[in-house]
């Protein structure tokens, strides 16, 4: 996946993952915080 910014990263993600997905985040550093982004948004689901 590719976005302008990590909102929308994160949003396409929740969007896109389905139950028994696994999601990889790799990168050099916090990445705008996506880690918590990501787990707070799949958990809203």
């Amino acid at each position: 996946m590719v976005a302008d910014n990590v909102d929308t990263l994160v949003a396409d993600a929740v969007q896109a993952a389905r139950p028994g997905d696994q999601l990889l985040c790799m990168g050099n550093g916090r990445l705008g915080g996506i880690h918590d982004k990501l787990l707070a948004a799949l958990a809203q689901r």
